[in-house]
């Protein structure tokens, strides 16, 4: 009789000591790392990945709060360039970027469709001579960057076509938190000063 008990009780311990296995596996798959750990609501959930991840770097230091389509409404511009001279192929964008929203906006660099290379400039006076050094744009909340001569601006070389006073040009904005906008400059006499108050047409 005692033989007859074991053969039976051992396999049904067996069967109870593998389900309790599979419970217990199942318990850490629907409530450990993969219910609600990392993938659930962890770093790739709400973490990192989720709303952190928006960082400062990707959108230009901005809340990832702030959609792109803000730009144009945030940063007013008022651009304007001098004519080229006759056989010129280097030219200089001025004028003036506003900031009425809250946060800074930084311009990373800038495109004109008929341009081999356009940089954000700087002039400086270093041991006694004028230079022209590499430069960024950080526009602050209700401030305005000025472009102009003998200071800030956007230089544009190897022009395949020539800017001509009274035209208007597109040229292309790309700001820090990858995105880009369009906008227009006005074009001056070959010694423009300042925005050109005469009215301008598309010339294309």
């Amino acid at each position: 009789m005692k033989c007859f008990s074991l053969v039976y009780v051992f396999p049904l311990i067996a069967m109870l000591s593998l389900s309790s296995v599979v419970f217990s596996d199942n318990e850490r798959l629907g409530t450990g790392k993969l219910g609600t750990g990392k993938i659930g609501t962890g770093e790739i959930g709400t973490g990192a990945l989720g709303t952190e991840g928006a960082d400062a770097e990707k959108f230009g230091g901005l809340d990832a709060s702030v959609a792109s389509a803000d730009i144009p409404h945030f940063v007013k511009t008022r651009l304007w360039a001098r004519a080229t001279p006759p056989g010129g192929s280097s030219g200089a964008i001025y004028g003036e970027l506003t900031n009425t929203g809250p946060k800074t906006w930084y311009l990373k660099s800038v495109g004109l469709e008929h341009a081999k290379h356009v940089m954000i400039h700087r002039t400086v006076l270093e041991d006694g001579m004028m230079k022209m050094k590499h430069a960024s744009v950080s526009i602050p909340p209700g401030e305005t960057v000025r472009l102009e001569p003998g200071g800030l601006h956007i230089m544009v070389m190897g022009l395949s076509e020539p800017l001509i006073k009274g035209c208007l040009y597109d040229v292309t904005l790309h700001w820090g938190n990858e995105t880009k906008t369009r906008e227009e400059f006005n074009t001056g006499h070959f010694g423009q000063a300042h925005y050109p108050e005469a009215a301008a047409q598309r010339c294309h």
